[in-house]
């Protein structure tokens, strides 16, 4: 684009020069006329012909200060300046959704919300006592049993079990043990009750229940913060 113009200019000034050498050719020519008193050449004549080599002249100037201007562009520079100018803006933009982002609650996978503890324009500060939003995971709802230390080493992933309501002929649900802690730990929720020991070692286990948990025709779904109880079935050692 930028030698299109130059080249466009260097013809406008060549044309411009070309219109002068006329016109000079006239100009001598009528002069010679004058002088050897040949045709009627008159002063308004000479005036108009020195008229137009005056403008022709300025013509030359114009175009030339044209060219000279187009030779200073520099067309690599502003590229890059434009270049700059639409990575500021995508770097403002970046910004921009950052903190639309940061305004947001998403949820860390498909889910339901069970409750929300928290009102408009309720702060929690930095170490809340509480969590703002209650909230489940979308799948087969998870049995988390703790294993008293004396009894830790009879487990094992693989283990059939049986998960029943912590009542008296509760509802029932077979499981298998899918992952168990590699650390014995204190018990994850502390229960000040009769008869609950809070002062041990416990391993825990994951259990996966079959068929989710879910309610069927003679059995009542599985439900999140039910208290159950998992009964292990432990394979006897081989004799010997």
């Amino acid at each position: 684009m930028q030698e299109a113009k130059k080249e466009q200019q260097e013809q406008a000034i060549e044309a411009a020069r070309e219109e002068k050498k006329a016109l000079n050719a006239d100009l001598k020519n009528k002069l010679q006329m004058q002088k050897n008193a040949v045709g009627n050449v008159t002063e308004f004549m000479l005036t108009a012909v020195k008229s137009g080599l005056a403008r022709a002249e300025a013509k030359i100037k114009s175009e030339q200060a044209l060219l000279k201007q187009i030779n200073l562009q520099q067309p690599d520079l502003d590229i890059q300046m434009a270049k700059n100018d639409v990575a500021i803006r995508d770097a403002d933009l970046k910004s921009a959704k950052l903190a639309v982002d940061e305004c947001k609650l998403n949820a860390p996978s498909k889910g339901t919300v069970l409750r929300v503890l928290v009102h408009k324009g309720e702060r929690l500060g930095a170490n809340p006592r509480f969590a703002a939003i209650q909230f489940i995971s979308a799948g087969d709802p998870v049995v988390r049993a703790e294993v008293i230390q004396e009894w830790g080493h009879f487990v094992k992933t693989g283990q059939k079990v049986v998960v029943e309501d912590d009542t008296y002929r509760g509802p029932k649900w077979e499981g298998e043990i899918r992952e168990v802690a590699k650390t014995y730990q204190q018990k994850r929720d502390r229960i000040m009750e009769p008869f609950m020991v809070n002062d041990v070692r416990t391993l825990q286990c994951i259990i996966h229940v079959q068929g989710g948990g879910r309610e069927t025709k003679d059995r009542p779904p599985l439900r999140i913060g039910q208290r159950v109880r998992v009964k292990i079935n432990v394979e006897p050692k081989a004799a010997g």
